[in-house]
């Protein structure tokens, strides 16, 4: 096995390399990016995540009209890669939202010696989300996910669950939104000896959209932050989005806290019912750069 795979799988999944405490949660594929207009304004996504993507992020933002279909795949680090197959739509007058998760490293050799490998083995983690939404007050929107878990290494495989809570909160201040959400509120099974911690995690943010009619363009800035709560460091994230005849998105974001990471960018086109997002974010230590594609269509005119 090639030396940089070695260290990717290293990185990734056994040594915490979002938010470095030690190792007191796994399943690291949890802190992944999930939907490539969020992850390119820095992934935070509490105050900013439409669609699909409001699943991974904040259910609370689930829109009560909207069917749409969105497919992301993200080409992350040497040999690992993940795809988000996502679906919401309205049922008994309530929004719902499906989706699948996995994430997979491949053709890990097995090396208890110097000379040929001994053999080789894969990691797969799966995720299989449901979510919902409703409106407590006027200024006030609630939502809730529930996850089941599954992670295979080598002979050893467990599952689990989780559930993920949030708020959407109307301002009295005109176009700004707060949010706020818990994510990965669970436990799994052994995994050979012991359950793997499940990696909770608490994001509070704000946005602000202001548009200029003129030119056809509207800016939108959101920031907030993140805390892990088994893990020691506070992260700020903060990201912008220009959007042009509502057809055309730039994105940057920037996050503070994580030793391998900060910088993020992307772009967004849509075009009548479809969508099509892009992001990127480069790593430290010669680790490379992870690209995130998602495609997304409006499928209301099927229900």
């Amino acid at each position: 096995m090639e030396m940089k795979k070695v260290l990717a799988l290293l990185l990734i999944f056994v040594l915490p390399i979002f938010a470095q405490d030690g190792g007191k949660t796994g399943l690291t594929f949890l802190k992944l990016g999930a939907d490539a207009a969020e992850l390119a304004t820095s992934d935070l996504g509490v105050v900013s995540a439409e669609g699909t993507a409001a699943l991974f992020y904040n259910p609370a933002f689930l829109n009560d009209s909207l069917a749409f279909v969105s497919f992301s795949h993200d080409n992350y680090l040497q040999d690992v890669s993940a795809e988000n197959l996502g679906v919401t739509f309205n049922l008994l007058g309530m929004p719902l939202v499906l989706a699948f998760s996995t994430t997979s490293i491949n053709d890990i050799e097995v090396r208890t010696r110097p000379g040929a490998p001994q053999g080789d083995f894969s990691v797969h983690y799966f995720t299989a989300s449901v979510s919902t939404a409703l409106d407590l007050f006027s200024a006030v929107r609630f939502g809730i996910t529930g996850k089941y878990l599954y992670e295979g290494m080598l002979a050893d495989e467990a599952s689990g669950y989780a559930f993920d809570a949030g708020l959407k909160i109307k301002s009295p201040f005109k176009n700004v939104l707060f949010g706020m959400a818990i994510r990965n509120v669970g436990k799994m099974d052994n995994l050979r000896s012991k359950p793997t911690e499940v990696p909770t995690v608490a994001d509070v943010g704000a946005s602000y959209k202001i548009s200029f009619d003129r030119i056809q363009t509207a800016f939108l800035f959101d920031g907030g932050v993140r805390k892990y709560l088994k893990e020691s460091p506070v992260h700020l994230h903060f990201g912008v989005e220009t959007i042009y005849r509502k057809m055309f998105a730039i994105r940057l974001g920037y996050a503070t806290g994580y030793d391998s990471k900060n910088f993020s960018a992307g772009l967004g086109i849509k075009w009548r019912s479809f969508s099509f997002d892009y992001a990127f974010v480069p790593y430290d230590y010669n680790l490379g750069t992870a690209h995130l594609i998602t495609v997304g269509a409006d499928i209301s005119g099927l229900f």
